[in-house]
């Protein structure tokens, strides 16, 4: 896996070359993007997600959650670890910036964090995250369908995607309302208009995952993610796995080949992909319980 980093520096021509340098040292996981502008830089971060942004040491950027290196022109406080000096080898300069982002870096270990979703249609997406839930229990169902096939509270689900896109950490309470099953799984589904989920960015999402790892009685989250609700692809990068169920005929088949190649430019992406081959869960031959053990999900 490789980090995304923001540099943004007065000095363009010293923050291209850092670019270059990164980007083209195949040993070094960083990929690296220059900024001219702080707007530019702030409106990427939350819409495409950062994991660091490296920043001139006078400057200061608010309300951001994205980690920071200040880069010194001089050698850095040692007690400080978020200062980097700026003039040392880019070898030594990309280990700092990996052993800052190790301490970091969330412990998500006790949270798993699903995304289900299909460029096919009729393929039993819903099917998958539903058994997915009820397997495990101590789970959230998020449905992000365009026309839910799971409705609980339209009222409900409609305040908790208002205060999502709000970042408004009154969306605890909405949990404590949602329906609960007898194997602990509450469902967040049935909005009125899947539109209002194209304001979702990975900003948002990433947010949102990091609020809810403070329920303790959640273990599992579950996101049933329609074809038309996604701005952009970048969403998936806050999800442990990305299940996509598939089928083998020829159409399918096509279609799943253009959606590989536009997902293939999102290299961090790659390497939570599950593919679920449902044709056996659709025949028959399988129950849902019994794929999800199957393909170890």
């Amino acid at each position: 896996m490789s980090y995304r980093v923001g540099i943004l520096d007065k000095d363009l021509t010293y923050s291209y070359n850092l670019m270059e340098y990164f980007n083209n040292s195949n040993d070094i996981p960083i990929r690296a993007m220059v900024f001219s502008e702080e707007k530019a830089l702030v409106e990427y971060s939350e819409h495409r997600g950062l994991d660091l942004i490296l920043i001139g040491e006078d400057s200061r950027i608010e309300n951001l959650s994205v980690p920071f290196m200040y880069m010194c022109e001089y050698n850095p406080p040692r007690d400080k670890t978020e200062y980097i000096f700026k003039y040392q080898p880019g070898s030594k300069m990309s280990h700092q910036i990996r052993e800052y982002l190790k301490t970091r870096k969330k412990d998500t270990s006790d949270m798993t964090i699903y995304g289900i979703y299909s460029p096919l249609g009729r393929v039993g997406k819903t099917a998958i995250a539903k058994g997915i839930c009820h397997s495990f229990g101590q789970c959230l169902y998020i449905g992000m369908e365009e026309y839910p096939s799971i409705v609980e509270s339209e009222a409900l689900a409609d305040m908790f995607f208002y205060y999502l896109a709000e970042k408004n950490p009154k969306i605890i309470d909405i949990l404590d309302n949602a329906k609960m099953y007898q194997d602990k799984v509450r469902y967040i589904s049935g909005v009125k208009s899947y539109m209002d989920f194209r304001q979702i960015t990975f900003s948002h999402m990433e947010w949102l995952c990091n609020t809810l790892k403070s329920v303790s009685n959640i273990k599992q989250v579950v996101f049933d993610i329609g074809q038309a609700v996604l701005p952009e692809f970048d969403v998936f990068l806050v999800m442990n796995k990305l299940i996509i169920p598939i089928l083998e005929d020829e159409i399918s088949k096509s279609k799943l080949k253009i959606f590989k190649e536009q997902l293939g430019e999102y290299s961090n992406i790659s390497d939570r992909v599950i593919y679920v081959d449902m044709s056996n869960y659709l025949a028959g031959t399988y129950t849902i319980e019994e794929l999800i053990k199957k393909e170890g999900l």
